[in-house]
């Protein structure tokens, strides 16, 4: 029950710190997703996905960028996250 207060939580902090970022109408990926997801270990993560088109929870049609970040959560605002072969903080695909 905790570990699902953690991902409701850290769900509400990433769609603020998104709702934050301008954005404009003329924008390739003008909608986003953001949902609670498992780390390889089944640890908590947060997976965010951005489209071109509004997006439903088991399906996104056409072009998408999904990230999903497990290490370092909460995410903090002006926080950076590395993707790089060396850590294991999350995915971009």
């Amino acid at each position: 029950m905790r570990a699902m207060k953690y991902v409701v939580v850290l769900s509400i902090c990433a769609w603020l710190a998104l709702a934050a970022i301008p954005s404009s109408a003329d924008s390739p990926f003008s909608y986003a997703l953001i949902r609670p997801s498992c780390a390889p270990w089944d640890g908590g993560a947060i997976e965010v996905t951005l489209t071109r088109e509004p997006a439903q929870c088991s399906r996104t049609d056409g072009a998408y960028l999904a990230i999903g970040v497990w290490r370092g959560l909460p995410l903090h605002d002006g926080q950076e996250v590395n993707f790089d072969s060396r850590t294991s903080n999350g995915f971009a695909s």
